[in-house]
């Protein structure tokens, strides 16, 4: 039986919108992506972001070598945590379908930062947060 991690963004979302992690199928090591993105002001870059953001989510959920996706807003910030196989799958899934369409209107509705490295374990949130801070390179113009 597997065991399941399961967390629910603190933001609302639809009922689909659960993240989970097959724990005990993770390897000894493997890609994690770190993203925050701060939405530019205005209602009509709400509503694009959250369009996107659930599009993208629901087909990383989805996407080949992925071994967990979680959500969570910290400080104002909406972050992701993905982990993959590697790194090839994360950037197939980063090139391609909702995700690619999100990236091509991006700096236009949000700021940011980014970051992956390879890892033996999916971090907490303070982990998160404190390597985001750390190593996030920025996307999109603006700020973190």
């Amino acid at each position: 039986m597997k065991s399941i991690h399961v967390h629910a963004p603190p933001f609302p979302v639809p009922a689909f919108w659960i993240t989970t992690a097959w724990m005990n199928e993770l390897p000894n090591t493997f890609h994690l992506s770190i993203t925050g993105l701060r939405v530019r002001p205005g209602i009509g870059n709400q509503l694009r972001f959250r369009y996107h953001a659930v599009r993208s989510f629901m087909q990383a959920r989805k996407a080949p070598g992925v071994l967990h996706v979680a959500a969570r807003r910290i400080n104002g910030v909406d972050h992701t945590v993905t982990a993959w196989r590697d790194r090839d799958a994360m950037l197939a899934f980063v090139r391609s379908g909702p995700h690619l369409k999100a990236m091509r209107i991006f700096h236009h509705i949000a700021t940011g930062a980014t970051c992956s490295f390879t890892t033996d374990h999916i971090p907490d949130w303070p982990e998160v947060h404190a390597r985001w801070k750390m190593e996030g390179v920025v996307v999109g113009g603006g700020e973190r």
